[in-house]
């Protein structure tokens, strides 16, 4: 399995992508696998997270996410493929507050709350 969470395996449809330097990972698979509920806004194409005290939008096409009123610059724009929205694996990390950890070559990503 390309993805842990807190040390356990997690199944997700998708493997992060490696693209332009940069691990890419499905925003709702792993958002839903750390306990969160996911919305997606097709007319806006805004894809919506809601995972303990925050509530997370992320635009497609935009670099800049909002957590909870707070405007977050990730490193590169989130993108739709294969029917998912893909951020960047660093996305849970400075946002949210998770660490994480990939590796780009293995394409593997784990995932830890220091709080837990």
């Amino acid at each position: 399995m390309p993805y842990t969470i807190q040390g356990a395996s997690v199944e997700v449809e998708n493997e992060p992508q490696l693209k332009d330097g940069t691990l890419w990972v499905p925003f709702r698979a792993l958002g839903e696998a750390l306990g969160g509920k996911v919305d997606w806004d097709p007319d806006n194409h805004v894809a919506i997270l809601y995972l303990g005290p925050y509530t997370t939008t992320v635009k497609i096409g935009d670099r800049t996410v909002d957590v909870d009123g707070e405007r977050v610059e990730l490193q590169d724009e989130p993108y739709v493929a294969d029917g998912d929205t893909w951020v960047p694996a660093r996305f849970f990390e400075r946002p949210l507050g998770y660490q994480v950890n990939a590796d780009w070559q293995n394409k593997q990503v784990d995932i830890t709350n220091p709080a837990a």
